[in-house]
């Protein structure tokens, strides 16, 4: 019954509660000519699992 409880929980928390992200207050952008190593270092330095990609101040994508 517990674990039902837990699930239920979890299914109406926001994800700004969950503790992985309950810290992080920004969002990993990276301008578009960025090459592939690079976000993937920045990915795994800040433990982030995407990254933003922007051109002109416009969202083009998401890498994960």
């Amino acid at each position: 019954m517990s674990s039902e409880v837990n699930y239920k929980k979890a299914l109406n928390m926001k994800i700004s509660e969950m503790p992985e992200y309950r810290d992080r207050d920004e969002v990993l952008a990276m301008p578009a000519n960025s090459t592939v190593v690079s976000a993937a270092k920045e990915m795994k330095k800040r433990n982030y699992g995407a990254v933003v990609i922007t051109s002109k101040n416009k969202v083009k994508g998401i890498q994960a």
